[in-house]
Formats: structure tokens, C-alpha cells, sequence
């Protein structure tokens, strides 16, 4: 598999989980493509509309299609927060209750 769209991805800093759905949704690509196409080469003039809708209807004839099989299977974890986000995030809504409580006007004063 080239790797090159996977690193432009890390360069641009998407999250871990992110990568490994993208190399996931890569090698379901690949391995369709292989099977289909009996080779594994793709070349960018391989890569037209004709084939990413022959793939998409691939997709949509599997049982459950990828999309509901992979949303029943996320699960979801908190991030680990900082002091620094807490400090930010408690002075926000002590900012935000403020001006609720006393008004835009007054918040210059204190």
C-alpha cells in the first residue's frame, strides 16, 4: 500500500483514531480493487468516477453496508484534558456567567 496519502495526513496533524479509519477504508478500497481487478496495481488514470461508483456499489450491495457496520463498532473515549483546558474552560463560565448575571457593562468594572 503507498503510504503517501496516510503522511500528508500526520503532517497535517489528524488524530491517531482518524489515520487508522483512513487506512482502514484504504485497504477495504485495495482489497476490493484486487479481487475485482485481479492485481493489486492502481495507477492515477485507474482512479476515475467509473470507479469509484462500481466501488461505492460494491459497498452498498454488502450486508450490513461499511458505513453501519463500522458506526455499531466506534467507541467513543473521552480525551484526556489538561489542567491548562480546565483552568481556560472554568474561567470562560465564570467570564460567561458574568455577563449573564450582570450585564455586558459591567464586566469593565471589576
Amino acid at each position: 500500500m503507498d503510504h503517501r496519502f496516510l503522511d500528508q495526513q500526520r503532517v497535517r496533524g489528524v488524530a491517531d483514531s482518524t489515520l487508522r479509519s483512513y487506512a482502514h477504508d484504504l485497504l477495504h478500497f485495495i482489497r476490493w480493487w484486487a479481487d475485482a481487478h485481479k492485481t493489486s496495481a492502481i495507477t492515477q488514470q485507474d482512479l476515475t468516477e467509473s470507479t469509484f461508483l462500481d466501488y461505492i456499489r460494491y459497498q452498498s450491495d454488502q450486508n450490513p453496508p461499511p458505513g453501519l457496520r463500522a458506526a455499531s463498532n466506534r467507541r467513543c473515549r473521552p480525551r484526556a484534558r489538561t489542567p491548562v483546558q480546565d483552568h481556560t474552560e472554568a474561567n470562560m463560565r465564570n467570564s460567561a456567567a458574568r455577563v449573564v448575571l450582570q450585564g455586558p457593562g459591567d464586566l469593565s468594572q471589576k
